[in-house]
């Protein structure tokens, strides 16, 4: 039998021994799961940033962003068993389909500003800023939804950790070149992020037959 988000969130949160505030319903669910599900999207950029390919420094901060991704994916999946887990799985699928294209272009403005860096350190660049961007809407979302006892707002650790790491990571892979990037690339790229937000949070207000 197929699990809503409203039934996983109930299940996780009993797993994990959180308490949820009031009556749940499927767009605060998946507010819930929103910040877990950005991450796995964020995925697919740091797997483009294999320890293996860089050396001192920046194989120091490569191995952060792996070590604090997998840090929060472990928190999370360690809840789920079996019938939770699959899921979960489906549920990142379906985000990960519903705002693909806007990622799409988001990942094109990169290339765009960053193409002035010969490969592989364009590539790198990208992936780095993609997983920066996306690690950054996870905090965000994270501090909108998760609250401590006396219902301040909270930060996750391992999205801080993943964003500084990416960030030091580019400035080290860029050297001292001072490649000038033109305004309309910028605005572009700034355009990109702004339609991506928004497909991520109207993912959140969708309901079965808006997805198809």
């Amino acid at each position: 039998m197929e699990m809503n988000e409203i039934e996983l969130v109930q299940r996780f949160a009993q797993a994990r021994g959180l308490r949820l505030r009031g009556e749940i319903s499927r767009e605060s669910a998946r507010e819930v799961l929103l910040p877990l599900l950005i991450l796995d999207i964020a995925y697919n950029y740091i797997q483009r940033l294999p320890v293996r390919d860089f050396r001192f420094e920046a194989k120091k901060q490569a191995k952060a962003i792996h070590e604090s991704y997998n840090h929060i994916n472990q928190w999370f999946f360690a809840g789920l068993k079996d019938q939770l887990e699959d899921e979960a799985i489906a549920l990142m699928d379906a985000l990960e389909e519903s705002v693909n294209l806007a990622v799409l272009v988001t990942e094109t403005s990169c290339w765009n500003i960053f193409k002035a860096w010969s490969e592989p350190v364009c590539g790198q660049l990208v992936a780095g800023y993609m997983t920066y961007l996306l690690a950054a809407g996870a905090g965000a979302a994270w501090e909108h939804i998760f609250r401590s006892a006396d219902g301040h707002e909270t930060r996750n650790r391992s999205t801080l950790r993943i964003m500084a790491a990416s960030k030091r990571l580019s400035i080290i892979l860029m050297g001292n070149e001072n490649s000038d990037v033109q305004e309309r690339r910028v605005k572009e790229l700034r355009s990109a992020e702004s339609a991506l937000g928004r497909k991520l949070v109207q993912w959140t207000r969708q309901t079965g037959a808006d997805e198809h």
